[in-house]
């Protein structure tokens, strides 16, 4: 989520919020891919676990400490300069959460407009309406 949003905020130039609630979206991606793939360590027809269970949502690895270390470091190191977080914070209070998609996220004229400005030309008989075709188009 960190890196994620580092990169839209400094790299593509985004505003923060977009950043961060971008790095949301690819972190809970990432997390129902985790899952899914505990899942699949379960083997329910021949009722066994399969040695890979618990390996995919693993924090830290005793058998390799300094690759977690490592891990650790470059989490806190990317936390450290991601950008300003406090308008983030402040819209996912849930009553901000429904502000803020119906005010950035989805489209200000609908989601067909453009389709439903055609589709009023169609008769209200269920029938199909005929185009015309246009002047400026030729014919191959």
């Amino acid at each position: 989520m960190a890196i994620t949003t580092v990169i839209i905020a400094y790299w593509l130039g985004r505003e923060p919020v977009v950043a961060w609630m971008a790095g949301l979206f690819v972190f809970l991606g990432y997390v129902i891919h985790l899952v899914l793939d505990e899942m699949y360590s379960v083997d329910i027809t021949g009722a066994r676990i399969k040695r890979s269970f618990g390996s995919a949502l693993k924090l830290f690895d005793r058998n390799s400490t300094s690759a977690s270390m490592l891990m650790a470091g470059a989490l806190v190191a990317t936390l450290l300069v991601t950008p300003p977080s406090e308008e983030f914070r402040r819209i996912m209070q849930p009553h901000q959460v429904t502000q803020f998609f119906r005010e950035r996220m989805f489209p200000q004229k609908g989601w067909f407009q453009s389709r439903s400005a055609g589709m009023a030309a169609l008769p209200h008989g269920g029938g199909t309406a005929s185009v015309a075709p246009n002047s400026s188009t030729r014919a191959e």
